[in-house]
């Protein structure tokens, strides 16, 4: 048998904030004013996917897939004066951050013998994770040092589980279970603006 389900979300979302100072004592603030406006579009994605069968010989397979898929593009204008009114900074963000995964499960279980079943299974997970962030601004005449940036990053997940069971039904009130299971993870993230990172593990627990 198969079974599935998904969810799909778009959303568009405006904003804003604007900011006034006026100093009463001590020194005047850099900004004396500024103005933001932001501006992001979001979409989400989810799905999953079951799947049951039952074999001749009576055991039985379960196995499940899942994916996310996540954007999220946002614009922004900032515009600042100092406490006389001069314009000091006039910048325009944009950045992009895409969210990603896919993941697989699934057990296999068959009895042997009238108190014993044997289960095998696994469990995998996959993630990524990207995002550019693109800084450019105006040099104005009295203005603040301009600050371009343009940063990129770059993150990934992958995790795996292996395991076997086997299922003792020693009397009708008691069951006992002894097994081993083995999991290995390894994290990869790199930038254009730090050292990039790799880490693996794995262990082995009954």
């Amino acid at each position: 048998s198969f079974s599935t389900d998904h969810l799909l979300r778009v959303r568009r979302s405006t904003g804003g904030a604007l900011d006034r100072r006026s100093p009463q004592a001590g020194d005047d603030p850099v900004f004396g004013r500024n103005d933001l406006y932001l501006v992001a579009e979001i979409l989400q994605w989810r799905g999953r996917l079951s799947w049951t069968r039952q074999l001749d010989d009576g055991a039985k397979i379960d196995a499940k897939l899942g994916g996310t898929y996540a954007r999220r593009a946002s614009e922004a204008e900032f515009d600042g004066w100092d406490t006389g009114g001069t314009p000091i900074r006039d910048a325009h963000v944009h950045s992009v951050a895409v969210d990603q995964g896919a993941s697989a499960a699934g057990k296999y279980r068959r009895a042997l013998g009238d108190t014993h079943a044997l289960t095998l299974g696994w469990d995998g997970e996959y993630g990524q994770r990207d995002e550019d962030r693109i800084q450019r601004e105006k040099q104005l005449p009295q203005g603040l040092p301009v600050e371009n940036l343009d940063d990129v990053y770059r993150a990934h997940v992958t995790r795996l589980a292996l395991f076997a069971q086997d299922e003792w039904a020693i009397d009708a009130q008691w069951n006992a279970s002894l097994g081993v299971r083995w999991e290995g993870l390894r994290s990869v993230s790199d930038g254009n603006v730090f050292d990039g990172v790799t880490r693996q593990s794995g262990v082995f627990s009954p």
